[in-house]
Formats: structure tokens, sequence, C-alpha cells
């Protein structure tokens, strides 16, 4: 199958390089490709005639698109670059996808809701972002879904990797750097291993290719399985199992602070744990524990092998 990845630098793009069957014919796209592989195309999202130029050249049964723009806080400040990337480049793939009877793979966010629902939400729950990010990103869900193309969703949240910028990795270097930190510990969801949701959802994928699905677009949120932790709690339990490990020369102490102790530009969910049934009873797949996916993850760190170096 000639499937087309976009987003292939980032932490998610990498893992789904790993992830994908060694019998497709697989084309990563990045923003300025790479020198160091000729394979690597170079796409900017924000260049929509691009986007559209690159596919007819390809010619892709399936899209992937790994790639977005992530920056929260930024966002606040540049909303029509996030809307471009997130949503209108997304438009572009979805409808080039329709018109092409190709198939789409779009990985969504916890941001699309408010965080103020007592429970861990479920598809059918109302979306309504607090943050420019958010709103960009639902807007891509909705143009997928009017486009008419055969797409699947994946709302995740809580995304880290051993490679690129995430939770993970600052708490790690700041553990080799201070005695002791101040993490949140009023905002609760579930930490999603990229590695985990890029095997979770290809796999996915793969038994939905073998149907033949109506024109919706389908959403599942996939993230990870637990009760709901704070990101206090998730930085205590990194250094606990990087410390058992031999990944950690020191175990700083980590105070809880309030998010009120630590503002930000964007809004933040207060509780944004997803449901995970639906992906389950349908794909017949268990997701694995929020802390099995921790422990897999830094098992791999010292042996990481990245795809592609950039």
């Amino acid at each position: 199958m000639r499937i087309l990845l976009t987003g292939a630098d980032g932490q998610l793009g990498r893992l789904i390089q790993l992830a994908v069957s060694d019998s497709d014919d697989l084309t990563c796209t990045t923003l300025t490709g790479s020198p160091s592989h000729p394979d690597c195309l170079a796409l900017d999202l924000q260049q929509t005639g691009s986007i559209t130029a690159l596919l007819n050249r390809i010619q892709p049964e399936l899209i992937i698109n790994a790639a977005a723009y992530t920056a929260v806080d930024r966002a606040e400040s540049e909303p029509a670059m996030a809307h471009a990337i997130n949503a209108d480049a997304v438009a572009c793939l979805a409808q080039w996808c329709a018109e092409q009877n190709a198939r789409l793979i779009h990985y969504s966010t916890d941001y699309v809701f408010d965080g103020k629902s007592s429970r861990a939400y479920l598809e059918t729950d109302l979306p309504a972002p607090g943050s420019v990010y958010g709103h960009s990103k639902l807007a891509a869900e909705q143009r997928i879904e009017t486009s008419g193309c055969r797409a699947l969703i994946f709302r995740t949240a809580w995304v880290y990797a051993n490679v690129g910028q995430n939770f993970l990795n600052t708490m790690l270097r700041l553990a080799a750097e201070r005695p002791e930190i101040s993490v949140v510990d009023d905002q609760f969801g579930l930490p999603t291993w990229a590695g985990s949701l890029a095997t979770l959802s290809l796999a996915a994928s793969r038994k939905w290719l073998q149907t033949e699905p109506d024109s919706a677009a389908r959403i599942y949120h996939l993230s990870a399985r637990g009760e709901p932790i704070s990101w206090h709690r998730f930085a205590q339990t990194i250094f606990e199992i990087a410390a058992s490990s031999n990944l950690l020369k020191q175990t700083p102490i980590v105070h809880s602070i309030s998010t009120a102790e630590y503002p930000t530009a964007a809004a933040r969910p207060a509780q944004s744990a997803l449901v995970n049934d639906r992906f389950e009873l349908e794909f017949d797949m268990i997701v694995p524990h929020w802390r099995d996916q921790l422990s897999q993850c830094l098992s791999q760190r010292s042996t990481l092998v990245d795809p592609l170096t950039y």
C-alpha cells in the first residue's frame, strides 16, 4: 500500500515509521525534508497548493497525518498559523482523499474538551475547547467529517516519547539539573506513550482497511488505560521507574503546585481523561495501562533506535 506520512520528524511520526509494515510503500514528509534521507520529502502544510501537488504526484492510498502545530501557548498569539496547519491543511488532505477514494488517519486531542467534566470523556460528549489550539484541532475534526472522506480520527492526550520535546524528556532533564522541582497537581489526564499510540492506531487501521466502510469519518478515543492522574503524580512515577532502571543519578523532590501558581497563556483542561471503550470493543484490542506504557518507554531509552535522524 502506498502511504504518505506527514510530520515524520515528530515524536509520533518517528514511532509510526517503526509500526508501518515493511511491505508498505511509505513516503515520509517533514517541513524541510532531509538531505540525509532523500526519500523524505519537504511539505509545508501552510501551503495548500503544495499539499495538493505532492498528493497528486505520490498518489497515496492512505495518508497518515501525524503533523500538527502543537505549541499550545504560542498558538494564543499565532492563531492564523495554528489554524492553517491544524485545520486548513487537514481539510486539504481530507478533500483530496474524498475525491481520490483514498483513506485518512488523523490524530486529534483532549483539548477539544473544556476539562470541566467530573468524569472521563466519551466520543459522544460535546466538544468545548478553551484554547486556540483546541479550537484548531476541533475544526480539523469537523472539516474531515464534512469532506465525506473515509477517515479514522484518534483523539489522544498527554503524548510523550523518548524523542522530541515533551513532559517526560523535560522531567528527566530537570532531574539531572535540580534537586527539587515543582509540578502542577490539579490537572488530571492519562499520559500516552507515542509508541503505544502508533502501534495501536496502525493495528486498528489495518483492520479498518480490510473493510468496506461508509463515507462517514469515525472518531475514537485512544490514550492510556487507568485512573486519571495529575502531572505531579506522573512526574513522581517517571522518577521512580527511571531511578529503578538506573537512568537517574539523583531523584529530585517533587513539590505540588496549583495551576494558578503556574500560569500559562493557554487554558489547560483540568480533567481531560479519555475513555477508550469504543476503540477496544470495535477493534478487539486492550489499551495498556499508563504505568505499563511508561515502563516500556523507559526500558527502550538506552537502546532507542531512531528511524530517521533529521
